[in-house]
C-alpha cells in the first residue's frame, strides 16, 4: 500500500535499514529472464482479460555527463525537449481493472554506444548487447510474452513503432488488433 515502490520507502515499511536492501539487491545476481518468465505466469494466473491491450511505449530519464550507459543527447519526454537521457523501451499489459509491466530494456542508441563497443565495455555493456530499432524492441517483447503465454487483444503504439510498416504487418499476422501512430508524413507501407 505504499505511494511509492523504491527502495528506501519499502525497506522504511519492512523495518529494515535502506541501506541494507538497496545492497542486497545490488550485488545479488538476478536470473532475470526466470523472474519475467514467472511474473508473466502470475499475470496470466490471477488477471487474464480476453479484451487486454498491449501498450508499447518509451521512458526517457534526463541524465548529465556521458558516462551513463546508453546516454545520448535526444528527444527526452519527460522534459519535452531535446537533452542528454537514456531512453528504455517499456511492453505493459492493460485492462479495465489493472495494469502492469511485461517487459522492457534500455535502448541503446546506435551511433553513439553500438559503433563504440570500447565505450560499451567502459559502461558495463556486455558485447553482446547490440542496438536495436524501437519497433524491432516491441516485437520482442511481444513475441517473449505470447511465448510465455500472455494473451493480448489489442496493441497500441506511438510512431516510433507505428510508422514502421514490418512491425505492423507483424502485429497484424499474430492476431492483434491495433491502432498505432504514424508520422503525419507517413504514406503506405
Amino acid at each position: 500500500d505504499l505511494e511509492r515502490k523504491s527502495v528506501e520507502p519499502i525497506a522504511l515499511a519492512a523495518d529494515v535499514p535502506p541501506r541494507t536492501l538497496q545492497k542486497f539487491l545490488a550485488t545479488h545476481l538476478w536470473d532475470e529472464d526466470a523472474v519475467s518468465r514467472r511474473q508473466r505466469e502470475i499475470l496470466m494466473k490471477d488477471h487474464a482479460d480476453e479484451n487486454a491491450v498491449a501498450v508499447i511505449d518509451e521512458a526517457s530519464f534526463a541524465k548529465k555527463g556521458d558516462k551513463t550507459p546508453a546516454v545520448q543527447r535526444q528527444y527526452c519526454g519527460c522534459t519535452g525537449k531535446k537533452e542528454n537521457c537514456v531512453l528504455s523501451v517499456h511492453l505493459a499489459y492493460a485492462t479495465p481493472r489493472m495494469q502492469a509491466l511485461v517487459d522492457e530494456d534500455i535502448f541503446l542508441p546506435e551511433h553513439a554506444w553500438d559503433a563504440d563497443r570500447d565505450r560499451c565495455r567502459e559502461a558495463g555493456i556486455p558485447d553482446d548487447v547490440r542496438h536495436r530499432p524501437k519497433w524491432r524492441m516491441a516485437l520482442e517483447f511481444l513475441e517473449r510474452s505470447i511465448a510465455d503465454g500472455v494473451r493480448f487483444r489489442y496493441l497500441t503504439a506511438d510512431e516510433a513503432c507505428g510508422g514502421c510498416g514490418e512491425f505492423r504487418r507483424s502485429v497484424g499476422a499474430m492476431g492483434l488488433t491495433y491502432n498505432v501512430e504514424v508520422p503525419r508524413t507517413h504514406t503506405s507501407g
